[in-house]
């Protein structure tokens, strides 16, 4: 097999997320042993963490319109919705598979 720069480029995206994930994981589980330890609690994370879920909702929104705006003219309106249709569709199918 031989090797690429898109090999390696590829490896390192691989190793860099699963280092930031590992830190992520690592960091979060500590925190809760010294917050469990010390009688505290993650209720007051509730606002901002259903706040950030619509915040990531509404920009994967807005990426994938986009992105139809530039892949269709104004005119064909009905192929983009039907596009738009199927990406839904994968996108069960794909969760459904896994």
């Amino acid at each position: 097999m031989k090797w690429g720069t898109n090999d390696f480029f590829l490896g390192r995206v691989v190793l860099l997320a699963g280092t930031l994930t590992s830190i992520v994981v690592i960091s979060s589980t500590l925190y809760t042993f010294w917050a469990a330890k010390n009688g505290w609690d993650f209720h007051f994370m509730g606002p901002f963490l259903f706040t950030s879920l619509l915040v990531l909702i509404a920009v994967a929104l807005i990426q994938g319109t986009d992105n139809l705006i530039k892949r269709f003219n104004y005119n064909e309106y009905i192929w983009a919705a039907i596009s738009l249709y199927l990406d839904i569709i994968n996108l069960f199918l794909a969760l459904l598979h896994r």
